[in-house]
């Protein structure tokens, strides 16, 4: 699943922990900071290394970050977040918003065009609001979004043991490779889910491992990372 990062100025992100979530979710990273000027946003880096050299520089100030595992929409820098809502708002996500994206377009990009940019333009304060925060939080199920502004940060879902050091983290299993070995591997840039869905409920060799039976492309144990009791 993708990675995003919200950290405020002064706090400091180190690298290598970040390329393990570029190497776990590499369909593309950007980054937005809020600079005295406003917002600057680099998206669509494929690389790790040209992704730090961009994000270094910049690394003292509020800062969103995102490494994305594309769910919806084809691998295009198009598709990466962070996404602007407005100039002077940028957003990233982690989870999956039902009902929107496609083959082309991904779910969050479909989201923020359909739903919180119309919202925001009839009522540019909704965020200020917490009957609004709490509405949006409902609709987004277990998604998680971060927004940065040029003068205000938001949060919409997760809970308190998202922040490690006062970064705010949508997931940090990352860090535990093995539960994402290979899983890169599955899917093509264009990601043809028909081709894809139509081998789900077919029990074939782990993609992983190679030997143990999967319904889907991999074992529980090449999952999990954890070893799994055989009956006999």
């Amino acid at each position: 699943m993708c990675v995003a990062i919200l950290k405020p100025a002064g706090k400091y992100l180190d690298p290598d922990d970040l390329c393990l979530a570029h190497q776990a979710n590499s369909d593309g990273c950007g980054f937005t900071v809020r600079c005295p000027q406003g917002l600057l946003t680099r998206k669509g880096l494929w690389s790790f290394a040209e992704f730090w050299r961009q994000f270094e520089p910049y690394q003292h100030l509020d800062a969103l970050v995102h490494f994305r595992w594309a769910s919806m929409g084809v691998v295009t820098a198009e598709n990466c977040h962070p996404f602007a809502v407005f100039k002077e708002l940028a957003l990233i996500h982690n989870g999956h918003f039902g009902g929107y994206g496609g083959k082309e377009k991904s779910d969050t990009r479909e989201w923020m065009e359909l739903v919180l940019r119309p919202l925001l333009k009839h009522d540019p304060t909704a965020l200020d609001t917490p009957v609004v925060r709490r509405l949006l939080e409902a609709s987004i199920g277990r998604s998680k979004v971060a927004l940065l502004g040029t003068a205000k940060t938001y949060i919409l879902g997760g809970d308190k043991e998202d922040w490690e050091d006062e970064i705010w983290y949508s997931q940090r299993e990352y860090r535990y490779p093995r539960a994402h070995l290979g899983y890169q591997d599955v899917r093509s840039t264009t990601l043809d889910y028909a081709d894809d869905e139509a081998l789900w409920g077919e029990e074939r060799a782990c993609e992983c491992c190679g030997t143990a039976p999967a319904t889907m492309h991999f074992c529980t144990a090449c999952l999990t990372g954890e070893a799994v009791e055989e009956d006999e």
